[in-house]
């Protein structure tokens, strides 16, 4: 009888692993910097201690690693790949200003949805005068940093505060 249970809980095992290695390679089927990696061992769900194929160099992290490292620019954790090829780096650098524009993009949206939602007033209307936008708004100010967010990209902060600095 115990050796039943261990022998179940033994496969049980054995097919749950299998399962989540197989959930990982899909994965990285999908992303195409994993196939310029090779996974010597698996940390968590989206961590990995790898090589880089064309540097042997060790590193561990993820797909944005990955393409900080064959992209050629690196950063204060990655070091830069010197051997990669100029087109896969090229492509690299695409995928990292598509995911950055991305994020910016996100944040754009998140800012202005927080300006203009449940902050409408009612409109002042008496007689034939129309009321302009931000009159429309109890909070002036959040209008105004939703819009200089949403043009130039650039947060500004109250008068007083942190200097106006890039997202």
């Amino acid at each position: 009888m115990k050796v039943t249970r261990v022998l179940l809980f033994y496969l049980l095992f054995s097919l749950f692993h299998s399962l989540i290695a197989l959930v990982y390679e899909v994965m990285r089927e999908q992303s195409p910097e994993w196939k310029y990696v090779v996974i010597l061992e698996q940390k968590d769900k989206s961590t990995a201690k790898m090589q880089c194929c064309f540097c042997d160099k060790v590193f561990t992290g993820g797909a944005l690693h990955i393409r900080e490292h064959l992209s050629g620019t690196g950063n204060v954790m990655i070091k830069a790949c010197g051997k990669v090829p100029d087109d896969v780096a090229e492509i690299m650098r695409k995928m990292l200003k598509e995911k950055n524009d991305a994020k910016i993009n996100k944040r754009k949206q998140q800012v202005l949805d927080e300006a203009t939602s449940n902050k409408l007033a009612k409109p002042e209307c008496s007689g034939f005068s129309q009321s302009t936008i931000p009159a429309m708004f109890n909070n002036k100010e959040a209008v105004d940093a939703s819009l200089v967010v949403s043009i130039t990209g650039i947060k500004s902060f109250p008068p007083g505060g942190e200097n106006a600095r890039e997202e």
